[in-house]
């Protein structure tokens, strides 16, 4: 193989190495999709019994356009959004809100932890460094999802240059015990790149 063969081999692995690690997103609902596929490396989820837990990371810009103005959706940084990661932990049984399945007494229960108490249950595990939700914000969705869910933010300077991430959550009263949901960083930087105003 002579050389010019040999560096044209080389351009088209990297053309298709490059092409391979950023896929293409032209909508919002492909990028619910995206997300939401397992072999992504962007969300995990376990079964506990009959409850499925799942844990999905989220786009800045995705949460901006939720709950902030379009300006929001550039890639600039600029946002106060891009400061943080985002994560929405999901509880469901049988593809309904877990917690309109439970008893009164422990659904009353269940609504005031999810509410108020639950950054004392859940931390993000960098190597041996922990470091605490810098919010939980329990969505009320009043039985008419698919899943009760709460969104975590951490604070992208408390995660700082690490390579992994993984989100433990402790029992904190459903009798799921201890559960751990792990994620590579280089999966959300190589998505959050994206260009968000011509997807959202």
């Amino acid at each position: 193989m002579n050389r010019f063969s040999y560096l044209l081999l080389v351009l088209i692995h990297i053309t298709v190495l490059f092409q391979s690690c950023s896929p293409t997103i032209k909508s919002k609902a492909e990028l619910q999709a995206y997300l939401n596929d397992q072999d992504n490396g962007l969300t995990e989820t376990t079964q506990k019994s009959d409850v499925a837990i799942k844990m999905t990371w989220q786009p800045w810009q995705l949460i901006a356009n939720k709950l902030g103005s379009p300006k929001d959706k550039t890639n600039t940084g600029s946002s106060p959004f891009a400061e943080n990661l985002y994560f929405i932990l999901s509880l469901s049984k049988g593809n309904k809100e877990l917690l309109r399945q439970l008893p009164f007494e422990t659904y009353s229960e269940m609504v005031q932890v999810l509410s108020f108490r639950m950054q004392n249950f859940i931390s993000a595990e960098l190597g041996k460094t922990s470091i605490e939700p810098v919010e939980c914000v329990f969505q009320q969705t009043y039985g008419m999802t698919e899943a009760n869910m709460l969104l975590l933010v951490f604070n992208k300077k408390d995660v700082g240059e690490a390579d992994n991430l993984t989100i433990s959550l402790k029992e904190f009263g459903l009798g799921l015990g201890n559960l751990e949901f792990p994620f590579k960083l280089k999966n959300i930087n190589q998505i959050e790149k994206l260009d968000y105003g011509k997807i959202l």
